[in-house]
């Protein structure tokens, strides 16, 4: 069996992209201990209500995964 897969999508109200340095590493770490392949990673920023996201990232959520 190959390795599996992983996809990191967070979203915050900054939009200093910098901001989400912490959570990106966090995530390689647990995706390298545990040996995931990360496939995609997606981080938007400027979203402090859903509808925020859903103006921002929702498309592009929608486009990295139909292209896994």
């Amino acid at each position: 069996m190959g390795k599996k897969k992983a996809v990191f999508l967070t979203a915050m109200a900054d939009e200093d992209q910098k901001t989400a340095s912490g959570a990106n590493a966090s995530f390689d770490l647990t995706a390298d201990y545990l040996g995931w392949e990360i496939v995609g990673r997606l981080n938007v920023g400027g979203c402090s209500t859903a509808d925020d996201l859903r103006k921002k990232g929702l498309t592009a959520a929608y486009e990295l995964g139909k292209n896994l």
